[in-house]
C-alpha cells in the first residue's frame, strides 16, 4: 500500500529471535518481492525478520550494505553471523570494541553518539508515567512488578507487548500502540521505563528524555541472550540512561533519570545549557 510520502509499503511473514526455520521459507517471498521492485539497494540493521530478504537481494546481485545493531558490542548477532558467510554484503558495525575475528566488519560508529545528558530541573516526583516493554515475545513479568514495588504516582500509560498484565494494573494498559501514539506519550510524560531495547530507548532520548531502563535477562527467560544488559551497562556509563538492576530501589532511580534531559550531541552552549 502507498505510505503518507507516496513509499511502498509491504507487509511481510513475521520471523522472531532465533526462528531461522522460518526466516529460510521467507525467502521465495523475499524474492518475489524484490524482484517486482527491484531496488538499487538493500539497507538493514539485522534481525532474523530481515534475513530472508538480505538472502533474497544477494541471489539477485543487489548490494547489500548491514549495519550490525547498536545491541551488539562484542561480535555480531546470529543474523551478522549468517552474512558474513555471504559474499558482497558490505558488513559495518556500531561497537568501540568490537571483538569479532572476520576482517570484513567496518567500524561505523554507534547512533547513540547523537547524544548526550545534561543536568535538568524536572518534575520531582513524575505527574506522568510511561512503561513500555517492547515487542519481544519474552513475557517481562519482572519489570511490572518492579514499577508496581516502588508505588510510582501520578498518571501511569502502560505498553505491555507479549507480557500478561495483571487486571488490576493502574492507569491506562495497552499491549500495542500505534508507534507515533507510543512516540508522543514518551514527549508527553515526565519518564519512561522501558526494556533496554534500541527502538525504545531511542524513542525516548529522540524526546529528550533520560530512560529509567530495565534489561531483560536471558537467565530468567526474558530474552535469547544479555546483549540488554550489555548495552545498558555502556549507555549507562555514558549517562544516557539509569539502569535498575534486581535489587535496586526503582523509585530513587526515576528521581535521577527525571534530572538529567538529553540533547543531541554539537546542540549544547559551552556553559552546558541546550541551545
Amino acid at each position: 500500500m502507498a505510505g503518507a510520502m507516496d513509499e511502498t509499503v509491504e507487509w511481510v511473514p513475521y520471523v522472531g529471535s532465533r526462528q531461522l526455520r522460518r526466516a529460510i521459507t521467507s525467502v521465495p517471498a523475499a524474492l518475489h518481492i524484490l524482484k517486482a521492485h527491484r531496488p538499487g539497494l538493500v539497507v538493514s540493521t539485522g534481525a532474523a525478520l530481515a534475513l530472508p530478504y538480505l538472502l533474497a537481494a544477494r541471489s539477485l546481485r543487489i548490494p547489500v550494505t548491514y549495519l550490525e545493531s547498536a545491541t551488539r558490542l562484542v561480535g555480531p548477532s546470529l543474523t551478522g553471523r549468517v552474512l558474513q558467510r555471504i559474499p558482497g554484503v558490505d558488513l559495518n558495525h556500531q561497537a568501540k570494541e568490537w571483538v569479532g575475528s572476520n576482517t570484513r566488519w567496518k567500524p561505523y560508529g554507534s547512533i547513540f553518539d547523537a547524544y548526550t545528558a545534561i543536568s535538568a530541573e524536572r518534575c520531582h516526583p513524575p505527574r506522568s508515567v510511561l512503561i513500555t516493554l517492547g515487542s519481544e515475545r519474552f513475557s517481562f513479568t519482572r519489570a511490572i512488578a518492579m514499577v508496581m514495588a516502588c508505588s510510582p504516582k501520578g498518571h501511569l500509560a502502560w505498553q505491555t507487548g507479549h507480557t500478561d498484565a495483571p487486571h488490576d494494573l493502574p492507569g491506562e494498559v495497552r499491549a500495542w500502540w500505534p508507534g507515533d501514539e507510543l512516540a508522543a506519550a514518551a514527549r508527553a510524560a515526565d519518564i519512561t521505563i522501558t526494556h533496554a531495547g534500541v527502538g525504545s530507548i531511542l524513542m525516548v532520548l529522540r524526546a529528550g528524555r533520560c530512560p529509567g531502563v530495565i534489561p531483560r535477562s536471558a537467565e530468567k527467560g526474558e530474552h535469547i541472550d544479555d546483549h540488554q544488559e550489555q548495552l545498558a551497562g555502556v549507555l549507562e556509563s555514558r549517562g544516557l540512561v539509569v539502569v535498575a538492576r534486581e535489587d535496586d530501589d526503582l523509585g530513587e532511580l526515576i528521581d535521577r533519570a527525571c534530572g538529567r534531559q538529553v540533547v543531541r550531541t554539537g546542540s549544547v552552549r559551552s556553559d552546558g545549557r541546550p541551545i
